[in-house]
């Protein structure tokens, strides 16, 4: 006869037995602390990365040369069309740049560091009627911030030139003309236009490697002024 309810196996202790709702609620609140550890960590991660690892050098070091490549987005915002229907994006049409880039030691903390850039193979327009390359030379003033706190990041600004060619393809091209299909004469003459640029960013340095994200404004006087940016990678062979 049972006096106190079910007997239980002398193994299994009675304050274990929860029902499936509290357990339910427990296993809840344990994937939430894990969740929150996890973004901690991921957070605690970042935060050591750029305040200071231990192989981490300073971000602009006097007399060294890098060559990088990098992703230039011209026209952010939806200024020029990359698509056969005329439509705008907000990232622009891409481009993929070489550059040089050398620092001079102005004072401990202030460097000088021209760079040079060139797309080598040229962005097609949406139609393949023309062929835009790049010539872009930037003289920024740079400032390392490891003189504030320990860091390796690093910001620029400056002026700079933006050659910008644009080579037409040549030959004919066969559209309809309402239902006849007609030949059309593409032009191949190249234009180019050299504009005045004004240059902010910021780069990461870690051993002989940097890492950048510059945005490049031109005709910031104008109406049509635009918005561009470059990420790009360099390592320093000098």
């Amino acid at each position: 006869m049972l006096l106190f309810g079910p007997v239980l196996p002398r193994h299994i202790d009675p304050w274990l037995i929860v029902d499936s709702t509290s357990a339910m609620k427990f296993d809840n609140l344990l994937l939430k602390f894990l969740a929150r550890f996890r973004l901690a960590s991921i957070a605690a991660a970042v935060t050591f990365i750029i305040f200071q690892g231990p192989s981490w050098a300073l971000a602009f070091t006097a007399d060294s040369l890098h060559l990088g490549v990098g992703v230039y987005a011209e026209s952010l915002f939806g200024n020029i069309t990359k698509s056969s229907d005329g439509s705008t994006a907000t990232i622009g049409p891409l481009t993929y740049p070489l550059f040089l880039k050398y620092d001079f030691q102005v004072t401990d903390a202030w460097y000088l560091s021209p760079q040079i850039l060139y797309t080598p193979i040229g962005r097609e327009s949406a139609g393949g009627s023309t062929s835009t390359t790049i010539l872009q030379l930037n003289l920024p003033i740079g400032f390392n911030l490891k003189q504030w706190i320990e860091t390796t990041l690093d910001w620029q600004f400056g002026l700079g030139l933006n050659r910008r060619s644009i080579k037409g393809a040549g030959g004919t091209d066969t559209l309809l003309n309402g239902s006849t299909p007609t030949s059309y004469i593409r032009p191949s003459k190249t234009v180019t236009t050299t504009n005045l640029t004004f240059l902010l960013g910021s780069s990461l340095t870690y051993g002989s490697s940097r890492f950048s994200l510059d945005f490049v404004f031109e005709g910031l006087l104008s109406e049509k002024r635009t918005y561009s940016a470059l990420v790009g990678y360099s390592y320093q062979i000098w």
